[in-house]
């Protein structure tokens, strides 16, 4: 996002605290969680407000070709190493994504984690190869991350994937090893690495890449939310200056009528305010500037 840098968290605190009984500085602890509990609603109603482009960037995958490594393994385990051994930020981009334990393509398996299987090893123990093929890719820690359609790309065309297992398919056909041109696509996390924390999501495709290809798709951005130890924050928000008054309409919706609001001020003016932003920024959501805005022109053309 290329945007105006205008205000700064603090200067957004501020504005949204001119109808209050007291500053931010001056709030104890409770007052100031009220306070930051308004703001980030407010937040987040305005970045849904904001236009299409605005909430999301335009992200581009290569599927690259299968990977074999050389793995020790023992029978019932789900440990592995790998000789040589793979860093862990060499393997994490291939977390997720299916595995082949020597030649046994009968047996369903995926890279789960650091140095490790989704399933315990059935066969024997000892060295053979690994083999992760390459139909998912991580888009994130939130299932919603995905907006909209995702293509796929090859040297001579592209194709918009379907979402979701077909109907008449079994969750254990679609883990089966079928290669192809991929025709589906859907949203799944990356269980057991979490450990109560922020899930990654992965974009599954089937049937497995048979050759390279590319996904496009869009990848909606959250806003970070803003938390008490930010009260003096000069970390400047990505809006512009014409924006400024909207978004502190928005923040300050939350607190009118609520304990810290000023007996003298006007809750009738503010929900006006708020109304106005409200009616501004949606109907310049809806008013796009341009009917294709993710396209980007190329040495072969659009």
């Amino acid at each position: 996002m290329l945007l105006l840098l205008a205000m700064t968290i603090a200067q957004l605190l501020t504005d949204c605290s001119r109808n209050l009984s007291t500053v931010p500085a001056n709030m104890d602890t409770t007052q100031q969680r009220w306070l930051v509990q308004a703001v980030n609603k407010g937040l987040a109603e305005f970045v849904l407000d904001l236009p299409e482009h605005r909430r999301g960037e335009s992200k581009t995958e290569r599927i690259a070709a299968a990977v074999t490594k050389t793995i020790t393994v023992t029978a019932t385990q789900q440990g592995i190493t790998f000789d040589p051994v793979w860093s862990s930020p060499d393997q994490m981009p291939y977390w997720g994504r299916t595995a082949v334990v020597g030649n046994d393509a009968a047996r369903y398996n995926r890279l789960q984690g650091l140095n490790s299987l989704m399933r315990h090893h059935e066969g024997a123990s000892g060295t053979t190869t690994l083999e992760i093929r390459h139909d998912a890719v991580q888009c994130g820690y939130f299932e919603d991350a995905v907006e909209g359609d995702v293509t796929l790309l090859w040297e001579t065309g592209s194709t918009i994937l379907r979402h979701g297992i077909p109907q008449w398919m079994e969750a254990n056909d679609a883990l089966a090893f079928q290669i192809g041109r991929p025709e589906r696509w859907w949203v799944e996390s990356l269980n057991g690495l979490s450990n109560g924390a922020a899930p990654l999501f992965l974009i599954r495709l089937w049937p497995q890449p048979d050759a390279v290809y590319s996904l496009h798709f869009q990848r909606r951005l959250w806003p970070t939310a803003i938390t008490t130890a930010m009260l003096a924050s000069t970390t400047e928000l990505p809006i512009t200056a014409a924006e400024e008054g909207d978004l502190v309409a928005y923040c300050e919706k939350p607190l009118i009528g609520s304990q810290l609001w000023l007996g003298s001020a006007s809750k009738e003016d503010a929900v006006m305010r708020y109304n106005d932003a409200k009616g501004l920024r949606t109907a310049l959501s809806n008013n796009r500037p341009h009917t294709q805005p993710g396209q980007v022109r190329t040495k072969r053309g659009y």
